[in-house]
């Protein structure tokens, strides 16, 4: 059999996929940057509303797209086998889903002006904040099914058309943000709600191309989850949640990680919450390339279980690690010798202000370096970790890592220490490397089974476990 043939077309494969996965997320990114930019331009109570918002409902759909994210290991098993009615029925109970973390996200983004007023914002920015939040909620749904769709050609590795039609949706959704808050060519100039108000549109508009695009496509007419099952499959709901569950409690875990940091560092002072500020911009730039990542291993390595095939399982697992480890090394050692760049290129006209904030932007940035690196790896291998439907002890590892080692070594060397905000980037990167010496150990664990359950052949003889 031809490894280095097979090994160099899973590479191949492997880069694409993960570097379409990138740009769509580089473009969602990308739209909720100029959307900020534009609240500023509106009044300093509209962006004020807009980030406390917007803050929320990031993780809110972060951790309810990770809970979908629950279909993909399900889609890759039968794909191979073109079980295309399963397929169906996992996008119809995966539409159920949505609908159900839709509803519950809506209920805590309509009591949110509430705990925001409990917490003494003034009225100016309430009044801001309840207008946007409920014409938000009407384009959540749209947002959250179009990442299950990316879910479903991730696992074929045809995500070319989506991106285009995201693309070009977003450019229409800067548009709409312009025309609506500002009240251009005969609009009403709705401010912060026009820019609420796009944003729903455009998901919404996004949503319906491409659904119309699955529509006609040949292949893939009928599987994008259009519709309600009959009849409803409990057991089949309980394996998303079980698959998705634990992914979503990761990135929810996650991402109020870096807000407890955020909240940590105010207490040193306002240089270093803004030293922070900037150095987790660069952070969260660099990190989205492992995440598409980690979306395409998940794909690749659930369709190589459902080929039962050991070797394209393991080229793979490895093609993944391998292309994480150069990106995070090359992107490390960049944000290292070039941090005093980078972190003027982030400020831009103020670079010369402030010495002290960019001298310790500098210093974060530098810790950064090799923080992003073990995160991203974290994110490609938990990836891994859910092409093999192994979830739960991905969660356990973060949330141990996290804010265990992660928040308690920040608060030690912080405070303990008095090595300030340093000390709490040591700590997450200590969090994080605790968390990607677990997943290795479980990683290697779960190979050895699956060598073992394989023998010294590629392709087991028969399915177990089928879809049911």
């Amino acid at each position: 059999m031809a490894t280095g043939a097979n090994w160099n077309v899973e590479l191949r494969e492997m880069l694409m996929l993960g570097g379409s996965l990138a740009l769509g997320q580089v473009t969602r990114v990308g739209f909720a940057v100029v959307s900020v930019i534009m609240m500023g331009w509106i009044s300093v109570q509209a962006l004020a509303a807009g980030a406390l918002v917007n803050s929320v409902v990031l993780l809110l759909f972060l951790s309810c797209s990770g809970v979908l994210q629950g279909i993909s290991p399900l889609l890759g098993l039968e794909l191979e086998a073109g079980q295309y009615s399963w397929i169906n029925r996992v996008m119809l109970h995966g539409v159920i889903v949505a609908a159900g973390l839709t509803a519950f996200s809506a209920l805590i983004l309509i009591g949110l002006p509430l705990l925001l007023s409990l917490n003494g914002q003034p009225e100016s920015v309430l009044r801001e904040a309840r207008l946007y939040v409920w014409v938000l909620i009407p384009g959540f749904f749209p947002a959250l099914w179009l990442m299950g769709l990316r879910y479903l050609l991730a696992s074929v590795g045809k995500v070319f058309w989506l991106n285009l039609i995201q693309i070009v949706g977003v450019m229409v959704g800067i548009g709409g943000n312009y025309l609506l808050a500002f009240g251009y060519w005969g609009f009403p100039a709705l401010g912060l709600m026009g820019i609420g108000l796009s944003t729903s549109l455009v998901n919404g508009l996004i949503l319906v191309v491409m659904l119309l695009f699955l529509k006609w496509s040949p292949q893939w007419a009928g599987l994008a989850g259009v519709g309600w099952p009959r009849p409803v499959e409990a057991d089949l709901l309980r394996r998303i949640l079980r698959i998705g569950g634990p992914i979503g409690v990761v990135l929810f875990v996650e991402t109020a990680l870096f807000a407890a940091a955020h909240a940590m560092i105010g207490y040193i002072g306002v240089e270093a919450l803004a030293a922070h500020a900037i150095a987790m911009q660069l952070f969260y730039f660099v990190i989205i390339v492992p995440v598409g990542l980690s979306q395409a291993a998940t794909a690749r390595v659930a369709l190589a279980i459902g080929r039962y095939s050991k070797q394209n399982l393991l080229h793979s697992a490895s093609a993944a690690t391998l292309i994480a480890f150069v990106f995070v090394g090359i992107i490390g050692g960049g944000m290292f010798f070039q941090a005093e760049w980078l972190v003027g290129l982030v400020l831009g006209y103020q670079r010369e202000l402030n010495p002290l904030i960019i001298e310790r932007a500098v210093s974060f940035t530098r810790i950064a370096a090799l923080t992003q690196g073990l995160s991203g790896m974290v994110i490609v291998l938990a990836g891994i970790a859910r092409g093999y439907q192994d979830t739960a002890s991905a969660m356990l590892y973060v949330l141990v890592g996290y804010w265990g080692i992660g928040l308690g070594c920040a608060a030690i060397l912080a405070f303990g220490f008095r090595m300030e905000g340093e000390g709490i980037w040591w700590g997450m990167t200590a969090g994080f490397a605790f968390s990607l010496l677990s997943l290795i150990g479980r990683l290697f664990h779960m190979n050895k089974r699956i060598k073992a359950q394989f023998g010294d052949g590629d392709v087991v003889a028969s399915r177990a476990g089928g879809p049911g």
